[in-house]
């Protein structure tokens, strides 16, 4: 759906109607994380995050997403490879945020340096994952 920064695959002609999102499960914590400017101005750069905790506190499900670290929005599939099946401590959290930004290509523009974005993508997506993780109910 997104092409690069600011662009998506709609055409002429088309409007997207319709965004469905799921339920959030039970044992899930949540976590949106953005660097701005000024309040509502585009994000400099952003995390979201979901924990999902098993028994025992252990992460079942990671998910962390990253904008601002690419022409588009990405997964970032080394913070679950991180966590999954573990528990989630600052220093695992520390890691899975340095993992999810490896091979990160944020772009320089006149809001920030690809060096400044690739240092914060980092920050924030710890500061999500941190969130999501202490929201996130352990199951019993």
């Amino acid at each position: 759906f997104f092409v690069t920064y600011l662009t998506t695959a709609i055409g002429p002609g088309e409007i997207l109607t319709e965004v469905r999102f799921p339920v959030a499960d039970h044992g899930m914590g949540v976590s949106f994380q953005e660097l701005v400017r000024r309040k509502g101005d585009f994000a400099i750069v952003a995390a979201a995050a979901t924990v999902t905790l098993g028994s025992g506190g252990t992460c079942q499900d990671i998910r962390l997403a990253l904008a601002g670290a690419d022409a588009t929005p990405i997964r970032a599939q080394g913070a679950t490879d991180v966590l999954l099946n573990q528990t989630p401590t600052q220093e695992r959290i520390r890691e899975a945020a340095r993992a999810a930004c490896e091979g990160i290509n944020p772009e320089s523009d006149i809001m920030a340096s690809a060096d400044y974005r690739r240092a914060m993508a980092e920050v924030y997506a710890r500061r999500a994952l941190e969130q999501a993780a202490q929201r996130a109910p352990a199951t019993a």
